[in-house]
């Protein structure tokens, strides 16, 4: 009963209790037991909303270690892909690949065939191939693993798996395909509620296939109902989505060729100190890929270059590539002229 009141507490993002309940459930509960799986995962669920990337892995490893102890290893691998997503918060990406790998081999059943369960794994190793820029090995795996999550019918994942698959037709350039990805993911989220998170990448993809279609109305009515307040508090657990908002104003300041308001910058400045506090250095990557691109329009090219060189520093040990390319003519002028000046 602890554990259910964990996840239930979680859902109304009540963390105080999900610790409360998920401890009491793992301390009762007899190792191997499922429930204490559930337990672990939900007391990472927690940690992960409060931005603790490190007591969220412990937590959710502990119950990928429960799982293992059932004796049935498919139930391993919801637990093992949370611990590989806390590895690429933490720009640890091949950590991360190999984690997902061995969740597929626990996703195998006695005839060699993959479960359905199989299916998350797939679909997260599709998407660190996206990033890896080897499209096609992620259009084979997200597109099998799009599949078996139908099979295996959990929403947040299949919601997960069109979100996956919009990220990597924006990065083929088929544009107008992402809107029927993100209309999948719209038709689950108008029949459950999904996690917080994934309804932010969603968001992440609309904007980029807006701002690169230049659908200003789609911007003015996303602004006006969606977009966080510049003021308003960070959160963990829609993936510090404020970051949306810069993105949109810094497009719009360099289109018209405009001054970024001082507020921006102050956000800019609040969403770095929060991903390095969390140690998200897979977000702090992105938030100075951002800064860099702003600092340049506004002709402050020395410190653009120093802010690449930071985020180049950061990515270079996960191979990083997409998350740079992504960005398109303005970042490859900053990344030669960073070649040249020896910063990477």
């Amino acid at each position: 009963i602890a554990a259910i009141r964990a996840h239930h507490a979680l859902t109304n993002r009540d963390i105080p209790r999900v610790v409360q309940m998920a401890n009491k459930a793992i301390d009762f509960l007899p190792e191997g037991d499922y429930m204490r799986c559930e337990a672990a995962v939900a007391l990472g669920g927690a940690y992960w909303s409060e931005g603790d990337v490190k007591a969220s892995e412990a937590a959710f490893s502990q119950g990928r270690s429960t799982a293992l102890l059932s004796g049935y290893q498919p139930l391993a691998v919801p637990s093992a892909c949370y611990v590989a997503m806390q590895q690429t918060k933490q720009a640890h990406l091949h950590n991360a690949h190999d984690t997902y790998r061995e969740a597929l081999v626990w996703a195998t059943g006695a005839s060699n065939r993959l479960l359905p369960v199989a299916g998350f794994p797939l679909i997260k190793l599709g998407d660190l191939s996206r990033e890896w820029n080897d499209l096609e090995a992620a259009e084979r795996d997200i597109s099998h693993g799009i599949e078996l999550c139908k099979q295996l019918g959990q929403a947040d994942v299949l919601a997960e798996a069109y979100v996956m698959r919009a990220r990597l037709e924006l990065a083929q350039g088929k544009l107008d395909q992402v809107s029927g990805s993100l209309d999948q993911v719209d038709g689950i989220t108008r029949r459950v509620n999904i996690d917080p998170w994934i309804a932010s990448w969603a968001d992440d993809c609309r904007l980029e296939m807006w701002l690169r279609t230049g659908n200003e109305s789609a911007l003015d009515r996303w602004l006006e109902q969606n977009g966080p307040r510049l003021d308003a508090d960070l959160d963990y657990q829609r993936d510090l989505d404020h970051l949306q908002l810069v993105r949109v104003m810094i497009a719009r300041c360099s289109v018209g060729s405009k001054e970024l308001d001082p507020s921006v910058w102050q956000l800019l400045g609040r969403l770095l100190e929060a991903s390095r506090r969390a140690g998200w250095t897979h977000k702090e990557i992105a938030i100075r890929v951002l800064k860099a691109l702003a600092l340049d329009s506004a002709g402050n090219r020395e410190q653009a270059l120093e802010e690449i060189g930071h985020a180049l520093k950061l990515a270079e040990p996960g191979g990083y590539v997409r998350i740079f390319c992504s960005e398109g003519d303005p970042m490859a002028d900053l990344l030669h002229q960073a070649f040249r000046g020896g910063l990477a």
